[in-house]
């Protein structure tokens, strides 16, 4: 069975390829690889887990989206000639690009730029921009297409992606999720962040995008599980002698934060208390919203 690893391929996230038999690359190796389009460049990060050939990920490959099209293909490392043939490429796919902005706002379109890349051989032209709204742009890429002499797709992409093409360095002070290694966006709400008890406050649960971190569901499912076994906010509980209500979790180490009568805020165990009765919710604690 052949080897599977994760090519980077430089604003255009991450895809899973084939390697070919005897290639050895070290995380960081730039390599060419054998798509649908041609020959391309990109970067080796590291082996793929199995996971990744889920139907989960591979329903949203950032590379190549038809799932028709066959798995790209490692064939070598980047070599001199290589080098000098992609240098080149990316002074032309600059250019081109400031012209296709510039054939846009004749026409009182503007777009944000974000990248714009050639395969090896030139036989495509990936232009990726972001917009408010639907851009028509046919006129555009019909004249670029005519002075280049080669196929051109335009990707229009909401702000998450333009995160991904952009890059950058989240709040945990590494590189974006987006930008690096996910293949695929998956919805995150703020029912995860109410679960992690974490601020609600949109500085905190909110990525460079704007929307709700990705990584919100990373935990979320331990999180979960662990606290199936504990009583909501607003349950009415009871311990030893004394009797409050539930306002806070702590998940994983399984302890609540009781209000009483008596003695004001108390952290008790959860295995120590008995439920007698809940308390109906705040209304704006009934639905979380999606990213």
């Amino acid at each position: 069975m052949d080897e599977l690893a994760r090519i980077g391929f430089a604003g255009r996230g991450c895809t899973v390829c084939t390697v070919a038999a005897g290639l050895s690359l070290k995380p960081g190796e730039a390599c060419i690889v054998a798509t649908n389009d041609g020959l391309d460049a990109g970067t080796y990060l590291g082996p793929a887990p199995s996971a990744c050939c889920g139907a989960d990920e591979a329903a949203g490959d950032s590379h190549e989206a038809s799932g028709q099209q066959k798995t790209p293909k490692v064939v070598r490392r980047v070599n001199a000639q290589d080098r000098a043939r992609l240098d080149e490429n990316a002074v032309l796919a600059e250019k081109t690009l400031l012209s296709f902005v510039e054939l846009l706002r004749a026409e009182n379109v503007f777009i944000k730029p974000l990248t714009a890349c050639f395969t090896l051989g030139r036989e495509r032209l990936l232009i990726i921009f972001g917009a408010p709204e639907h851009v028509e742009c046919r006129k555009a890429v019909g004249k670029l297409q005519w002075d280049l002499e080669t196929r051109i797709e335009v990707r229009h992409v909401g702000v998450r992606d333009e995160a991904a093409v952009a890059g950058g360095i989240g709040s945990c002070g590494r590189a974006l999720c987006c930008a690096s290694w996910m293949r695929t966006f998956r919805s995150v709400n703020v029912r995860m962040a109410r679960m992690q008890e974490l601020s609600l406050n949109p500085m905190a649960i909110n990525g460079c995008c704007g929307r709700l971190k990705c990584c919100l569901r990373y935990e979320y499912g331990v999180y979960q599980e662990a606290g199936k076994s504990l009583p909501p906010d607003g349950t009415r509980v009871q311990w030893d002698d004394q009797e409050g209500i539930v306002v806070g979790r702590d998940v994983l180490r399984q302890r609540l934060l009781v209000r009483t009568c008596e003695q004001g805020m108390q952290h008790v165990a959860a295995a120590d208390v008995r439920v007698v009765g809940a308390v109906e919710p705040a209304p704006n604690d009934a639905k979380g919203e999606q990213a």
